[in-house]
């Protein structure tokens, strides 16, 4: 299933940029079910996987993602590296996108 708003530039009709994704998720079967419900979206390019935060940041910087679809739970570790243990009112002003589940 393709979502419409993903797969073309609304004011033009023509295809859109692809999001590079960076996946992170400590446990292996959860990382690639996220992939594969990723990979029915054609603007979505997976540039990289990680299972700890460490491998988050070096991933991130390297990869130079435009976006990280992460867990909530393992990776709170990441995000009080990254936020310092934010509010929801800091992560709601974040201008790079996250995505975490818990």
């Amino acid at each position: 299933m393709t979502h419409p708003r993903l797969s073309e530039n609304s004011d033009t009709g023509e295809p859109a940029a692809a999001i590079r994704t960076l996946i992170a998720d400590d446990h292996p079967l959860v990382l690639l079910a996220v992939e594969h419900l990723l990979s029915g979206f054609p603007n979505i390019r997976i540039v990289g996987r990680a299972s700890n935060s460490d491998e988050v940041l070096a991933l991130a910087e390297e990869t130079r993602c435009d976006l990280v679809v992460m867990g909530g739970d393992e990776h709170s570790q990441l995000r009080e590296r990254v936020l310092g243990g934010a509010p929801r009112a800091m992560l709601a002003a974040m201008t790079v996108p996250v995505l975490m589940s818990h």
